[in-house]
C-alpha cells in the first residue's frame, strides 16, 4: 500500500488543554445528542508524575525518526507535499508501548529512541507545558475498547491516566462507535479533521488515537502590500504560480546544506521555520543528506539578523499510513499477529497486533497566520487462532489405540481402512 505524508513540522513539545478523566458522562456531543460511548474513567484518577523537558538527545531522535519517515515516503510520492507531525505520532506510540512487553517493547523503544520511563515522563511535559496565553494549541487523546472480546488491564488504563490524561470509552464498535470516534477527532481539532476513520474492521478491539492542534498568529501579520503574484520552481523543470508573501525577519538558520529563517508567532514561543536548499535542483538528495542532529542543531542556533523573506500562501491536507514505514525502521513485531507481546495492554480471545497507525494532517499558510492539525490512530485488532506447526487429517486409512498414560500401556490399539459400515 502507498503511504503518502505531508511537509515536516517544528519539533517543539506542546502542551493540552485540560480534559477532564473523571465522571461518567462525557462532554463531547453529536448534533443528535451525547456520545453513545460509556467512558470508562470513572472512578480512575490520575496520580501525580514525574514530568521531564526533552533532553537534546531525544529532540535529535524525533527529528531523525521524522526525517526517516519523510524519506521513506518520498520514495513512493516523489514532487509531493508532505506533512508529518512527530508529536502526535510520539504521544501515540508512547501510548501504546505501555501496552507491550519484551521484544515488542524493545523495538518501540529503540524507534522512538528511548526508554519507556523517559517518553511518558517527556510525554506529559508536553501535555502539561501549555502556555495560557495564544497561540492555541491542544493535544488530546483517547482510548476506544471494544465492549466485548477485549478486556483492558487496569494498570495499563491507570498509567494512561497518569501520564496520557486520555479519555477512555466502551463501545460495541458499530456504526455509532464510528461516528462518535470521528466526532471526537472533529472536536478536539476544531472541525479540521472531520472524518478520522471509514470504517472500523470487525476484528478491531481498541483504538488509540492523538489529536494535536495549532492555531497561531504571526507577531507581525503580512499587510496587503507584500503579498504579491511570484513563480515557484518545481525540480522536473515546471514553473508555477504562487501568492508569495514578502517580510524580514530577524532569525536567520544556516547550516552546509540550507539556508533558512524562522518567524514568530503571536506569545513568541512558538515558530514557523523553513529551510532552502543550498543547491537547487535536487531537494531528494538534500532530504537524504540532512540529518536529526543537524536540523535541531540548526534549529536551536539561529543567527540575530535580517534576512528578506518571501514565503509563498499554501494549504492542503492529506492522510497516510505509517506502519510500513515504522516496520523498515524495526518495530516489526507489534504488526505482526502472535509475535507481538501486547499482554499489558489487556486481553482478548485471539493475539493482539497493530494493524495500522494512520494520520491525518491539514496545514493552512496566509498573510495572518498558521492553522494545522493532525490525528494519530493506532488500530489494534485481536486476530483468528493461530494455525498449529503440523497438521494430522484422518481422511486416509489409519492405525489407533488406547493410552494408558500413567503405565504407558496400550489398552487398545486398531486399524481403520474404509468407512464401510462404520
Amino acid at each position: 500500500m502507498k503511504t503518502r505524508i505531508k511537509a515536516l513540522s517544528l519539533l517543539t513539545c506542546i502542551g493540552m488543554l485540560s480534559i477532564s478523566i473523571t465522571g461518567c458522562q462525557s462532554s463531547l456531543y453529536h448534533p443528535a445528542g451525547k456520545i453513545n460511548a460509556q467512558n470508562l474513567m470513572e472512578g480512575v484518577a490520575a496520580r501525580s508524575v514525574h514530568s521531564a523537558k526533552p533532553e537534546e538527545a531525544f529532540l535529535s531522535h524525533t527529528a531523525e525518526l521524522s526525517l526517516s519517515l519523510l524519506r521513506q515516503d518520498r520514495n513512493d510520492a516523489s514532487g509531493e507535499n508532505q506533512l508529518l507531525s512527530p508529536i502526535s505520532l510520539m504521544m501515540a506510540l508512547s501510548l501504546t508501548a505501555n501496552g507491550t512487553e519484551n521484544q515488542t517493547l524493545s523495538q518501540m523503544e529503540t524507534v522512538l529512541g528511548n526508554d519507556l520511563e523517559t517518553l511518558n515522563q517527556v510525554m506529559s511535559y508536553c501535555l502539561q507545558s501549555i502556555p495560557s496565553q495564544a497561540p492555541k494549541v491542544q493535544i488530546a487523546n483517547s482510548l476506544w475498547i471494544k465492549e466485548k472480546g477485549f478486556s483492558p488491564n487496569q494498570d495499563f488504563l491507570q498509567t494512561a491516566a497518569n501520564y496520557y490524561q486520555p479519555d477512555i470509552y466502551t463501545a460495541p464498535f458499530d456504526s455509532t462507535t464510528l461516528s462518535d470516534i470521528n466526532q471526537w477527532v472533529s472536536e478536539k481539532t476544531d472541525g479540521q479533521i472531520s472524518k478520522m476513520l471509514e470504517e472500523i474492521p470487525e476484528s478491531a478491539v481498541l483504538y488509540l488515537i492523538n489529536t494535536m492542534l495549532f492555531d497561531g498568529k504571526w507577531t507581525t501579520p503580512y499587510e496587503a502590500y507584500q503579498v504579491s503574484p511570484g513563480k515557484f520552481f518545481t525540480d522536473d523543470g515546471e514553473t508555477q504560480t504562487a501568492q508569495m508573501m514578502s517580510s524580514t525577519e530577524n532569525l536567520y538558520l544556516e547550516n552546509d546544506l540550507a539556508t533558512g529563517f524562522l518567524k514568530n508567532y503571536e506569545g513568541g514561543r512558538y515558530a514557523f521555520g523553513a529551510l532552502l536548499p543550498r543547491i537547487e535542483g535536487d531537494f531528494g538528495k538534500f532530504l537524504s543528506q540532512l540529518d536529526g542532529e543537524t536540523l535541531q542543531a540548526t534549529i536551536e542556533n539561529p543567527q540575530q539578523t535580517q534576512v528578506h523573506v518571501t514565503l509563498p500562501k499554501f494549504s492542503f491536507s492529506d492522510s497516510l499510513e505509517l506502519q510500513e514505514s515504522l516496520r523498515a525502521l524495526g518495530m516489526t513485531d507489534a504488526f505482526s499477529m502472535g509475535t507481538g507481546d501486547f499482554s499489558t495492554l489487556g486481553t482478548a480471545v485471539y493475539p493482539l497486533y497493530i494493524s495500522r497507525i494512520l494520520q491525518k494532517t491539514q496545514i493552512s499558510v496566509t498573510e495572518t497566520g498558521t492553522q494545522a492539525s493532525a490525528a494519530t490512530a493506532v488500530e489494534i485488532l485481536a486476530g483468528s487462532a493461530m494455525p498449529p506447526d503440523k497438521v494430522v487429517s484422518l481422511n486416509r486409512p489409519f492405525l489407533f489405540f488406547i493410552l494408558d498414560q500413567e503405565s504407558g500401556m496400550l489398552l487398545f490399539l486398531g486399524t481403520v481402512s474404509h468407512m464401510e459400515n462404520l
